[in-house]
């Protein structure tokens, strides 16, 4: 840039076509070759780059834990509707009564036979494989229990339901006397 004054005695910067008035905006040193020039990154950088990679692991953690709530709920209906099959075939089998007993407190429920075999036991909660909130089975007593020919009393009731819930989800598994069921979401 040169420095002109105009007839005034006004000291002008020169920029190609364009006369500014005043001091120039910007001073250009030139570069020292000896030093390298500045690398990497500056605390401002790196903090909007920490606090970008924060906000995305916490909306991640939020979708991820409301996934396996809601997977938590519909395994433990499926596998509850495979132990009525279980049941059922089990009681006709060895031709004697077989019965799914709840433990809505413990969140646990297990499948015996009239003679004390146990068939299976399903616990849920913190410690197993399945974290559940609750389990209910709409049944007085809190049991499914099969005759010899796999038929259940569910008394005067065409259907029954147990509820699987984890967070906000909830599973019903919807059965009939024969062991007939159905998974769905509530």
């Amino acid at each position: 840039m040169k420095a002109l004054r105009d007839r005034h005695g006004t000291t002008i910067f020169g920029v190609g076509a364009f006369i500014l008035p005043g001091p120039p905006l910007c001073t250009l040193r030139p570069r020292d070759s000896s030093r390298p020039p500045p690398r990497g990154f500056t605390l401002l950088e790196l903090t909007i780059v920490l606090l970008i990679a924060a906000v995305t692991t916490a909306v991640a953690a939020a979708v991820f834990s409301s996934y396996l709530a809601r997977s938590s709920a519909r395994r433990a209906a499926q596998v509850f509707q495979r132990d009525l099959t279980l049941a059922r075939s089990s009681a006709m089998r060895a031709r004697e009564r077989v019965t799914i007993r709840f433990d809505e407190d413990s969140l646990f429920y297990t499948l015996t036979s009239a003679t004390g075999r146990q068939y299976a036991e399903r616990r849920f909660g913190p410690t197993w494989d399945l974290n559940l909130d609750a389990i209910d089975l709409d049944m007085q007593g809190d049991t499914v229990a099969f005759d010899s020919r796999g038929v259940a009393d569910l008394t005067d009731q065409a259907t029954r339901e147990a509820v699987f819930g984890a967070g906000v989800n909830e599973y019903v598994v919807t059965f009939n006397a024969r062991g007939s069921s159905r998974v769905a979401a509530r």
